[in-house]
């Protein structure tokens, strides 16, 4: 039996509904082993959308290697927020009535990083599934962390994959 639960966004801080999630899976995963079965717990962090997108082109201008190693996810969060600062104020220029190169958005950006990592091909900001790694990798670390903190005991940690 496999129980995948919990997955968050790797890109924001790890909050209560992660968490929620974290103690169901636990509880199903508890209960199905406790009637014999052989249960694998699995947290998958995948967020392989446009918000990958964004947060990589966020990193490349707001990014700092070294508050990466030092908090993962709250220097990640931080610019996932200010990515998504400069894509609203783009979007209110276009609702305002100027023409915008769309390509050339954060929007149109993040979605030409989205598809390269999905074709496995490195962009300007280089390779992307390499970086995800990277940014998957530092945040990993981080959130059993918060779940241990959050739950203090009871939940099993999950094995991790990106």
């Amino acid at each position: 039996m496999l129980i995948d639960f919990s997955s968050p966004n790797i890109a924001k801080p790890f909050h209560a509904g992660h968490l929620r999630s974290t103690i169901i899976g636990a509880v199903v995963a508890n209960l199905y082993e406790a009637m014999g079965w052989k249960v694998t717990r699995l947290n998958y962090l995948g967020d392989w959308g446009t918000q990958y997108g964004l947060l990589s082109i966020g990193f490349d201008r707001f990014g700092n290697e070294e508050k990466l190693l030092e908090n993962p996810i709250r220097h990640l969060f931080d610019v996932y927020v200010a990515i998504n600062e400069e894509k609203a104020k783009e979007k209110a220029r276009i609702d305002a009535g100027e023409k915008l190169d769309l390509t050339q958005t954060v929007h149109g950006q993040a979605q030409r990083v989205f598809k390269a990592m999905e074709d496995g091909r490195s962009n300007r900001q280089g390779d992307e599934l390499t970086n995800r790694r990277r940014y998957g990798t530092r945040t990993v670390v981080s959130i059993p962390r918060s779940i241990h903190r959050q739950a203090k005991g009871g939940v099993r940690e999950a094995q991790h994959s990106l």
